[in-house]
């Protein structure tokens, strides 16, 4: 059980336990194991003493269970590492908006940003609507492809899993309602801005969205890629054929190809090479 999710035993170990250090202490010895440990927070390594550092070591645990604080959550950081004042941000397969609501709070501090989320389920769209209502996002209800028309989708266990009828990889469908969704290719949009960093969340439909992309490569205004959970490994040499250079979106490691989570940042090579030919400055 957890805890916190009580009120009432939450209320109890707030009274007992946190007023009362030396028995806190007691506990603590009692129950958590003196060692260090390596663990990995919001995709950044941390050096810690499950008992001194107890905090982040119940952290570390919880987010081992729940795929949003293991997977997303450190992502969402790269991205804001990555994102600057003149940058466009397009959330594809947005969801309810978890990526754009984090990233477009950057809108604050540098209000030139733009912010474009797409997400092709309608009952979805409904929803990221709300969560964005107080956010300068311009929001799409349809599905992008490599062509214009319209794409069949099935329901699957839960929103995130909303996919394309078909794919053979998609278990997850829970039954046989197809929904049909107006497509289009992210090149026919009027998208702001020529510095753009693209996330891609589409379960298995990333090539065919990169491809519907073919424009914004051509004229070099595609800044960074993320995909989310992609399986087709040769979009690695893709992205090198682009002259992009791979990372790990989830703790920006070089990309090695022996990655097994499937968390891609490809950014390209002109954003990391524009500053080597600066002249050092003086001491």
């Amino acid at each position: 059980m957890n805890i916190h999710g009580n009120r009432f035993l939450s209320n109890l170990y707030g009274r007992l336990i946190l007023r009362h250090p030396r028995l806190r202490r007691f506990l603590t010895q009692l129950l958590i194991s003196d060692e260090e440990i390596q663990i990995e927070l919001l995709g950044a390594p941390l050096c810690i003493n499950k008992q001194q550092e107890i905090g982040y070591w119940n952290a570390h645990k919880e987010s081992q269970g729940v795929v949003v604080l293991r997977d997303e959550e450190p992502v969402i950081v790269s991205l804001a590492l990555v994102l600057e004042p003149q940058d466009t941000f397009v959330d594809v397969g947005a969801n309810v908006g978890l990526y754009s609501s984090c990233l477009s709070k950057l809108q604050s501090i540098y209000p030139k940003m733009k912010f474009y989320a797409f997400e092709p389920n309608r009952h979805t769209a409904q929803r990221l609507r709300k969560s964005l209502r107080k956010r300068t996002v311009e929001i799409h209800e349809s599905a992008l492809s490599n062509k214009a028309g319209e794409v069949e989708f099935l329901s699957g266990f839960s929103s995130a899993v909303f996919g394309v009828k078909g794919d053979k990889r998609r278990s997850f469908q829970i039954d046989d309602t197809v929904e049909t969704i107006s497509a289009k290719r992210l090149d026919s949009v009027d998208i702001e801005g020529d510095s753009i960093v693209l996330k891609l969340d589409v379960e298995g439909m990333e090539r065919e969205v990169l491809e519907g992309a073919s424009g914004l490569f051509d004229h070099r205004r595609i800044k960074a890629v993320y995909l989310d959970g992609y399986e087709d490994a040769s979009l690695r040499d893709f992205f090198r054929s682009q002259d992009f250079a791979l990372f790990n979106g989830r703790t920006l490691e070089p990309e090695t190809g022996k990655n097994t989570d499937y968390s891609l940042l490809a950014i390209h090579n002109k954003y990391l090479n524009r500053f080597d030919a600066l002249p050092a400055r003086n001491s």
